[in-house]
């Protein structure tokens, strides 16, 4: 598969406008597991969600087979989720308990998560679940992931310590 969901407005400004029970945008790959390894390339760009009740704003639920996926994921803003939502992005990579052996490359750049996730806990979230699959982001600046990286660092440290890191 090769495709672009691009340029849409899902939800109108009213509660449930965007999605009733699930997630704005829904990607849900999969691939026959002993057939030849498959490809799927496809970009999430432009879009303005809001109003949605399920998980995440834009979702990429990469379970069931042996596949690449390609991502690129620009420009859009997530906003006003309903109160079971998560993240503004999700992106999973294999499901729990499976031989699932996906891997996924993602471009994530000038997106708008901030108000996402009514908790405001999680503007991103990724999952890998196998040891088979893998996931990998390009385009992105490498100093926030060496910053990130630092403070989790540091918080080992404390808890190696006997110390509670806040």
């Amino acid at each position: 598969i090769d495709g672009t969901i691009a340029n849409n407005t899902i939800g109108t400004g009213a509660a449930g406008s965007g999605s009733a029970t699930g997630n704005g945008i829904f990607v849900s790959l999969a691939d026959n597991a002993s057939g030849p390894r498959g490809l799927a390339t496809l970009a999430i760009n432009n879009n303005l969600i809001r109003n949605y009740e399920g998980n995440a704003g834009i979702f990429a639920d990469n379970t069931g087979g042996s596949y690449d996926a390609r991502f690129t994921i620009t420009g859009n803003t997530v906003t006003a989720p309903g109160p079971s939502a998560f993240a503004g992005l999700a992106l999973t990579a294999g499901a729990p308990g499976s031989g699932d052996d996906i891997d996924v490359l993602a471009r994530v750049e000038n997106n708008d998560f901030s108000a996402a996730d009514p908790f405001n806990a999680n503007d991103i979230i990724v999952g890998v679940s196998t040891s088979a699959s893998s996931m990998a982001f390009t385009g992105a600046p490498a100093a926030p992931f060496a910053l990130l990286t630092a403070v989790e660092a540091a918080k080992d440290a404390l808890k190696d310590a006997g110390l509670k890191p806040e």
